[in-house]
């Protein structure tokens, strides 16, 4: 059978239940995607890293609903991947919001 990608920040989030455990380069992208996806509900898995600028970003989109993650926590990735081994994760748990409100506009008809 043939393999086919999709790229997931190119698809709507509105309304699904998501597990983000992106490359850490993507990580603003994925920040930026759940900001912009009020009906998205997620848990975004990354290392904690609470001094880089997405940790902040991911934390804003989850409103502080951060998990820090046993030890050994990605000890599946850790077994292709040697550089994380050491690596402490921590979970952003993202509810879905209400989408914001817009203004009403002027009537020209006045």
């Amino acid at each position: 059978a043939a393999a086919s990608a999709v790229d997931a920040l190119e698809q709507a989030w509105d309304g699904e239940c998501l597990l983000a455990h992106a490359p850490v380069p993507l990580l603003p992208a994925v920040a930026a995607k759940l900001r912009a996806s009020p009906g998205a509900r997620a848990v975004a898995v990354a290392p904690h890293w609470p001094d880089a600028p997405w940790f902040a970003q991911l934390e804003e989109a989850a409103r502080g609903r951060v998990e820090l993650l046993p030890k050994g926590a990605l000890v599946s990735v850790a077994e292709h991947t040697s550089h994380v081994r050491g690596w402490r994760a921590v979970a952003f748990v993202v509810a879905p919001r209400a989408a914001p409100v817009k203004p009403p506009t002027a009537s020209s008809s006045d």
